[in-house]
């Protein structure tokens, strides 16, 4: 029987004579200067019985190999076909409709905040529509994550922000910018009863159309 342990020995190329590298686990090998090609058994005196085993054992390797790449692909498979049933229910589903109003909403009251002078209401605003955006991302596998349910802890959370938005925006509202001005400046001062106080916050005077919020408590205003 030859020596299956050996796994390099001082061999030389019959072609030109340099030095051969020897593996007994593989069954060729190559001259490294020339590139002639050997037989790793006959270079090493190996019996017909050994030669066969290592047939064998090559054999059993490919086909593990060939096993190995098969589940891979499986697996493979499975989880794209999961992903794709995940998305559909997504779509189909009540949260990606919630979503979308939310995010309509969202956006409207952040446009109304600006225009208010809201900026810090605003801010959270947009920050809200980012984490709903966020969600249905997720939702659709657009952004991959490891993470189960995260479209619906980023819904969460931007929901609990629609708290820090009222009051910001409630404070803004609170807080207006009072001055006092003359009746007889108000375009449609002669079509309006005038109010005792005058003290308020103008946001447009037309001839057809006034804004503005008195600084007073007259419930007639």
């Amino acid at each position: 029987m030859g020596n299956e342990n050996v796994n390099s020995s001082a061999v030389f190329c019959s072609n030109c004579g340099g030095q051969l590298e020897i593996d007994s686990s593989k069954e060729y090998t190559e001259c490294p200067y020339c590139g002639t090609k050997y037989s790793v058994s006959d270079l090493l005196g190996d019996t017909e019985a050994v030669r066969v085993e290592k047939i064998k054992s090559q054999a059993y390797k490919e086909v593990e190999k060939g096993k190995q790449q098969i589940e891979s692909e499986r697996l493979r498979q499975e989880a794209l076909k999961n992903e794709e049933e995940s998305v559909r229910k997504f779509k189909k589903g009540f949260l990606s409709k919630l979503l979308v109003v939310f995010i309509i909403i969202d956006s409207l009251f952040t446009v109304l905040a600006f225009a208010n002078g809201s900026i810090a209401s605003g801010l959270v605003g947009l920050l809200g529509i980012a984490l709903y955006i966020l969600s249905f991302l997720f939702g659709l596998r657009i952004i991959k994550t490891k993470a189960k349910n995260l479209h619906i802890i980023t819904t969460i959370v931007a929901l609990i922000l629609a708290f820090p938005f009222l009051a910001l925006m409630g404070n803004k509202s609170v807080s207006k910018d009072y001055k006092d001005f003359d009746w007889n400046d108000i375009e449609l001062h002669e079509f309006l009863p005038e109010p005792k106080s005058h003290s308020g916050d103008i946001s447009w005077n037309k001839d057809d159309s006034l804004n503005m919020d008195i600084n007073s408590s007259e419930s007639d205003f």
